[in-house]
């Protein structure tokens, strides 16, 4: 595997967390230890990219983290080369997800009682 910028990292972990993950899909997915997706986790959390909806025991992009979701997309595909391997799309939220995460942005507790109304099958 070829060396991975900070972005790329967060990038990876916000794609991952999309429709909710558990710290053990982010970790999988992106391909870090324990230690690591906890100090990302950290870092994200205090940036407000991505929230922990404790009943679920998942992860999700905030609005802020789609955000950059979609700035990372568009720059990244500004700056790729034509003929060099392309990455999978990025998946952006449903938008009844999206839902779900402006109101975590308002009212954790709403957010919460929203999540709980979400199929299992959405996240």
């Amino acid at each position: 595997m070829k060396y991975r910028s900070r972005v790329d990292i967060v990038a990876a972990l916000l794609q991952s967390a999309v429709g909710g993950a558990t710290k053990t899909k982010l970790m999988y997915s992106a391909f870090l230890s324990h230690s690591q997706v906890e100090e990302y986790l950290e870092f994200l959390g205090a940036k407000r990219l991505i929230s922990f909806i404790p009943d679920k025991r998942r992860y999700v992009p905030t609005s802020r983290g789609i955000q950059f979701l979609k700035m990372y997309g568009e720059i990244k595909d500004t700056v790729t080369i034509e003929g060099t391997p392309e990455l999978p799309p990025m998946r952006l939220p449903a938008p009844s997800e999206a839902d779900v995460l402006d109101e975590a942005e308002r009212d954790p507790t709403e957010a919460v009682k929203a999540a709980r109304d979400l199929r299992m099958d959405e996240l």
